[in-house]
């Protein structure tokens, strides 16, 4: 349902910008000699072009992906300040000037989002803190004194790109790791910016007003351009474009062009009734898109009396796994609990029910993060694996173990990697505190040159062989790290010395090409 209202909201976005172009249209603007002046044509072919890859993304966003939602905000942002730019402008100021603060809060934000994947990094609360404060500030202040707003947004135009770069410098591993891992389609991107920006200037330069507002498109043309090549590479149809192959697509879009300008011909429109006409057309399948994927996905369900019985066996299967873990983990220890708590004048029951209530804490807490491991998105990564060592170290009250943590402030771990690493991180120190008789722990985990080196040992005497590695007979859990780190092209080994017991470390190379798929999936 939440999908549905967002596709329709946009859809009324959609539905607005051709109302406000069609207003156009009735004042006579865009008709005749006047749709020969290159600065009134740009902004009216850019929203078109956005408007359709609104509806593309949307098509292509099944799952409701925050970051694909997001950009087709930004879009349409952007569309409505190109349609607002020109010297004509018939709604009221207020709206444009607003638009202008915001936008550029809303890119910063994508940005560090995109460039994040949404995970914590230093600094974070700060960043958000300024920004928020710039935009809040240019907006509250535009109520009282004009002057003042162009005060407030000139220093958000030059905070905003400050903050920007000190981030991007702070964690310029994270960025060249993006850099160097997506260099194809950003280096596509900017070529095919660049090439119809020059083709632009060679063809309308000596024309008065053909270079306005190119600040605000150049961003525009990158950041889609961009995205299409980064974070849309999924494969496979969508559910409204797999009705038809690329040929019919092709056929379909060429032919509606075609009539388009055939009917703004015949009307006399103009080249602005072309572009009311395309963003008609869109707007109509935008609509068809909503509806058909409506209608496949009711169509996907099961009939209600079906579907009822599928819930019922589903939560009376749940019921009976719980009761089980209830009847086996937890009940047995409450009441041996209760038992004890009936001598109370044997300090000695106290303290055992006290250690049994410990235990039965942490085997809840184990057993809900074996079902289900959750890495928090607001923290970083040194953050979220140092919960988890708590974690783990809170399962085993009866042993003391000192776990040092060596870890980066900057570290990143892009998708799946970072779960990957979570799983072999408690793996390890989970065998750490069941086999080792040390009283001291080290894991150190580090990334640098797009490889992963993990290192986890103890001062124990316990020391496995080579050989056990290989054995299915024993350290299962070894065997599927070393299996799952071999199939990724990693090693793992296993150093033994006097001092320090053991270590095993591993090293993994990180490959940042498909990491989009996990994160706008």
């Amino acid at each position: 349902m939440k999908l549905l209202t967002t596709k329709l909201l946009f859809f009324v976005n959609h539905a607005g910008m051709l109302l406000y172009v069609c207003f156009f249209l009735s004042q006579g603007f865009l008709s005749g000699s006047a749709g020969r002046n290159p600065s009134e044509v740009v902004p009216f072919a850019l929203t078109t072009l956005i408007l359709g890859d609104i509806v593309y993304i949307n098509s292509r966003n099944l799952k409701g992906s925050r970051v694909l939602t997001l950009f087709c905000a930004l879009l349409a942002l952007d569309g409505w300040y190109i349609l607002l730019a020109p010297e004509y402008r018939h709604m009221p100021s207020f709206l444009f000037l607003v638009l202008g603060p915001v936008i550029g809060y809303l890119s910063a934000r994508f940005l560090l989002y995109f460039l994040f994947q949404g995970s914590g990094y230093r600094f974070r609360k700060m960043a958000d803190f300024l920004l928020a404060f710039f935009v809040l500030a240019a907006i509250l202040v535009l109520c009282f004194s004009r002057r003042t707003y162009s005060l407030l947004y000139g220093i958000q135009f030059c905070g905003t790109p400050a903050i920007l770069i000190f981030l991007l410098l702070f964690h310029r591993k994270r960025v060249l790791f993006v850099l160097k891992s997506e260099r194809r389609p950003l280096l596509a991107s900017a070529g095919a910016t660049l090439c119809l920006f020059f083709l632009y200037c060679r063809f309308a330069a000596d024309r008065e007003g053909a270079l306005e507002n190119f600040g605000i498109y150049l961003p525009v043309l990158l950041f889609f351009l961009s995205v299409h090549g980064i974070a849309l590479k999924e494969k496979g149809p969508t559910p409204f474009l797999s009705l038809l192959n690329r040929k019919q697509i092709a056929s379909l879009t060429i032919s509606s062009l075609l009539l388009c300008g055939a009917m703004s011909a015949l009307t006399r429109a103009g080249i602005g009734g072309f572009f009311a006409l395309a963003d008609l057309f869109t707007c109509l399948v935008f609509l068809c898109g909503i509806c058909i994927d409506q209608s496949l996905r009711q169509r996907s369900e099961p009939d209600p009396y079906s579907a009822a019985l599928d819930r019922l066996r589903e939560e009376e299967k749940l019921r009976e796994e719980f009761a089980d873990y209830l009847h086996d983990n937890v009940l047995q220890d409450l009441h041996a609990v209760r038992n004890l708590l009936n001598c109370p004048d044997r300090p000695e029951m106290l303290e055992l029910a006290s250690d049994t209530l410990d235990s039965l804490n942490s085997r809840i807490r184990k057993q809900m993060q074996d079902y289900h491991p959750v890495l928090r998105q607001g923290l970083t990564p040194r953050e979220n694996y140092a919960m988890l060592i708590e974690t783990v170290s809170a399962a085993f009250p009866g042993r003391k173990i000192q776990i040092h943590f060596d870890c980066p402030d900057d570290l990143f771990l892009v998708a799946p990697y970072d779960m990957l690493i979570f799983r072999i991180i408690r793996e390890l120190l989970t065998n750490i505190y069941k086999h080792s008789d040390g009283d001291q722990a080290k894991i150190s985990l580090s990334q640098g040159k797009n490889r992963i080196r993990l290192s986890a040992g103890d001062n124990g005497s316990f020391s496995p062989p080579d050989s056990e590695l290989s054995s299915p007979e024993g350290h299962k859990g070894l065997i599927s790290i070393q299996d799952r780190i071999s199939s990724l092209g990693g090693t793992v080994s296993v150093c033994s010395c006097v001092s320090s017991g053991f270590e095993i470390r591993i090293e993994l190379p990180m490959k940042g090409e498909n990491s989009y798929e996990h994160f706008t999936g």
